[in-house]
């Protein structure tokens, strides 16, 4: 079976899976589950290079896959972390770059926290002063 046909086939058990909207304790197993499933992948013989280079993406990001089977508020697709990164982007090409990595750090934190504020419905400038007070 070929490597995307086995990766659709775990996401769409995934899917259906959360269809039912189980507790954590069960969507904990299947988590487990789809890592397995991943490892499993990980260790078989692939000749093709980009199979191969897919193969070591997926090992570098082994403790990170599937976070949206446990927290229900994450997105499978990645797409509004993709959205939350575009006004940032367009800033940093606005102003030509940062200047430093510190500061790049520190324009990456703030912007994270401001879009998480507005997916829960608070006021930035509300929560940024509460932090900056307290």
């Amino acid at each position: 079976v070929p490597i995307d046909e086995k990766l659709h086939e775990i996401y769409r058990h995934i899917d259906e899976f959360l269809e039912g909207d189980p507790p954590p304790p069960e969507r904990e197993k299947k988590k487990e589950w789809a890592m397995d499933a991943m490892k499993e992948m990980t260790e078989e013989e692939y000749e093709e290079e980009k199979v191969a280079d897919l193969i070591t993406y997926i090992e570098n990001g082994m403790g990170h896959w599937f976070p949206y089977v446990v927290e229900p508020d994450v997105d499978p697709t990645n797409n509004q972390a993709e959205r939350d990164l575009r006004e940032p982007i367009v800033i940093r090409k606005i102003i030509g770059t940062l200047r430093n990595e510190k500061g790049t750090r520190i324009f990456e934190r703030v912007m994270t926290m401001i879009a998480t504020w507005k997916r829960q419905g608070l006021n930035s400038k509300d929560e940024m002063l509460r932090i900056v007070r307290s």
